[in-house]
C-alpha cells in the first residue's frame, strides 16, 4: 500500500510540475488572441484609414491653397 501511495503521489507531483514549467508548449500560438482581438483589429484598421484620409485632406488644403496663389 505505501509504494502504492508514494507512486500515486510521485506521478502526480510530476504532472504539477510539468504543468507549471516555463517553457512554452509546442501548440502555442505566436501570436496571443483573445476574446475581443477582432474588435481591437477593426479600431487599428479605422485609426489606419483615418490618417490616411487625413492625410488626403492635408493634401488637397495644400493643392487649393497653391491654386488660389
Amino acid at each position: 500500500m505505501n509504494r502504492t501511495l508514494a507512486v500515486v503521489v510521485g506521478t502526480c507531483l510530476s504532472a504539477i510540475l510539468c504543468a507549471c514549467s516555463s517553457e512554452p508548449s509546442s501548440d502555442a500560438q505566436p501570436e496571443e488572441r483573445h476574446v475581443w482581438s477582432e474588435q481591437t483589429d477593426t479600431l487599428d484598421r479605422a485609426r489606419q484609414a483615418e490618417q490616411t484620409v487625413l492625410k488626403a485632406a492635408e493634401e488637397q488644403r495644400r493643392a487649393l491653397e497653391a491654386m488660389e496663389d
